[in-house]
């Protein structure tokens, strides 16, 4: 009897302990079958969906759009599916002369439709001229020269354009340039502060999203572009305008009280582009700081340039493009009417600003430096803006008349570096 209760006994430790065990496995495999199963059916999924080259896209989310409405414009920006605002465009070039214009949101067209941006008209005039050419506008809202150096290494190597226009616009690209505790002040526009509220989340969730993005890439990418769709901004402007507010000092909520009750009230409706407020009630002498080239800070925010635009040179080298720069002028430096009206978003100016070239000769000093051809047209623009407004009144922004003036300015300059460059038989 005690043998056979022991053995008895042993037999059900047994059986608990199979059982057991296939509670454990069972599950296990079945969990790791489904796994694998999903990650078929996503590589399955890749094979059937015209995905570009990555799906964070060159500048935007690919296939996204983004609608602005203002007092002053409404305008939609629809991203093609290589991640940067214009129509489709292929990886190989579709016309003899491919043009690749790098900028700020001057070159973007912030305000206007897309046909309607300096390269675009650009591209237009071109043609009409008997240029056989395509530009890309691969301008970036709040970008910086940092910025734009990032964008030619990710854009020149894919789109291989003959010709790179870098868009320097006045004053604003040489402040952001300023450093501030051994830091450059620079914003790299919405993306840049997504990525920088990206990196404040926990290592964990940091770990687990990229463990997904590596199983998953091709459901991912689907669900990036359905949740990118069509949006209107403003909703968000309201509520950035209000995390503005509560950001401020009290020095910064006085110079903002003091400001026109119109301008208030757009900013707070979400009728006016929070950053472009909260820019100003923080740095009112924000183009002052630029305006001294002599100043060693300022001839340091012009090396700072120089040397992304000698970034981008070597880039476009390495890619057999070539490089020039236009000189944009900002609204504050174009006529004695706009210079006024940008003082009611609390900017600190001063008159000099319409008659000086200070902004202009930093952009030509930096360029000299990267040994770079610059196309300089501030004179011949002011003379333009005397009689018509070129920019919206609060937005600061080039409007359609504006961006229209500068590329029939740009056109002959471009048209003239064509022939040349075409006469040398495209040599660098």
């Amino acid at each position: 009897m005690p043998d056979s209760d022991t053995g008895g006994h042993l037999e059900r430790r047994t059986g608990r302990g199979l059982s057991v065990g296939m509670k454990i496995i069972v599950p296990a495999l079945f969990t790791l079958g489904t796994l694998l199963l999903t990650v078929i059916a996503d590589r399955v999924v890749g094979l059937f969906i015209e995905k570009p080259v990555e799906a964070a896209g060159l500048i935007f989310p690919p296939g996204s759009a983004l609608t602005y409405r203002t007092p002053e414009f409404n305008f939609t920006a629809n991203i093609n599916r290589l991640g940067f605002r214009d129509r489709e465009f292929a990886l190989g070039k579709e016309a003899g002369t491919r043009i690749v214009a790098i900028g700020d949101s001057f070159t973007y067209g912030w305000g206007v439709g897309v046909e309607q941006s300096w390269p675009k008209v650009l591209e237009a005039g071109l043609r009409k001229r008997g240029f056989d050419v395509e530009v890309a506008n691969l301008g970036q809202p709040g970008a910086s020269p940092l910025v734009y150096a990032q964008t030619a290494a990710r854009s020149l190597p894919l789109l291989r354009p003959d010709i790179v226009i870098v868009g320097i616009t006045q004053g604003d690209d040489l402040a952001q340039l300023k450093r501030v505790d051994g830091a450059f002040t620079s914003d790299p526009g919405a993306g840049g502060r997504e990525a920088a509220g990206a990196s404040r989340q926990g290592g964990a969730s940091r770990m687990a999203g990229a463990v997904v993005g590596r199983l998953y890439p091709n459901f991912l990418f689907l669900l990036r572009r359905r949740a990118v769709g069509r949006q209107t901004v403003n909703v968000e402007w309201k509520s950035q305008a209000e995390r503005v507010w509560q950001s401020l000092t009290p020095e910064e909520r006085a110079r903002f009280e003091r400001l026109d009750e119109e301008v208030r009230d757009r900013f707070m409706q979400g009728e006016l582009n929070p950053d472009l407020l909260q820019g100003s009630l923080k740095r009112p002498e924000y183009f002052l700081e630029a305006s001294d080239t002599d100043h060693p800070a300022v001839r340091e925010m012009i090396s700072a340039m120089s040397r992304a635009l000698v970034n981008i040179k070597e880039e476009a080298a390495r890619n057999h493009a070539r490089v020039v720069v236009v000189s944009i002028p900002y609204k504050v430096y174009a006529s004695r009417r706009d210079l006024e009206s940008s003082r009611r978003l609390g900017l600190s100016l001063v008159p000099q600003m319409v008659t000086s070239n200070a902004a202009g000769e930093a952009v030509g000093a930096a360029c000299a430096d990267a040994g770079l051809r610059v196309f300089e047209l501030t004179e011949a623009f002011r003379t333009e803006a005397a009689d018509t407004p070129l920019f919206f009144e609060l937005d600061g922004h080039l409007n359609p008349k504006g961006h229209e003036i500068f590329a029939r300015l740009l056109t002959p300059a471009v048209a003239s570096y064509l022939s040349e460059w075409e006469t040398r038989g495209r040599q660098q």
